[in-house]
């Protein structure tokens, strides 16, 4: 069991580099991730959660189809997501090149930087627009 959004990319990205000495593109996940939902070898759980903003969003879980979504391992996991965001949860004891790994450590202190800066301070309805466009970019530019 596993995130079934951007969590997938880095443990693919690793054993991909390794087997085959280079690097995929996220198309070739998203094609891999579905050939083996369509055949059923693994499933897709989406569960949604809100913010403290009010936001609504829905990530995934992918899972042997035997698993059950509403199993407490499902649960710490979607927990663990929800914690994460709006960063990327991977579990340490996942295989990641330690490149990727160093992209998801700053990830992570961004989001808990902006969770905290957001939460600590009352922002002006002009603050809170610019710092969450400034988050973004941030985001883009460290994602994948």
């Amino acid at each position: 069991m596993f995130g079934g959004d951007r969590e997938l990319y880095y443990p693919f990205v690793t054993v991909w580099d390794r087997e085959f000495q280079r690097r995929p593109d996220r198309h070739t996940l998203d094609r891999v991730l579905a050939g083996l939902i369509e055949e059923g070898k693994i499933k897709r759980e989406p569960f949604s959660f809100s913010t403290s903003e009010g936001r609504i969003y829905t990530k995934n879980l992918v899972m042997l189809p035997h698993i059950d979504p509403d199993c407490p391992e499902a649960q710490e996991l979607k927990q663990k997501i929800i914690e994460c965001h709006p960063m990327t949860y991977v579990p340490d004891s996942i295989e990641v090149l330690p490149e990727l790994r160093v992209r998801i450590e700053n990830d992570l202190e961004v989001a808990r930087a902006y969770q905290m800066f957001t939460t600590r301070t009352a922002l002006s309805s002009t603050t809170r627009p610019l710092l969450s466009a400034v988050f973004q970019d941030l985001q883009r530019f460290n994602s994948v």
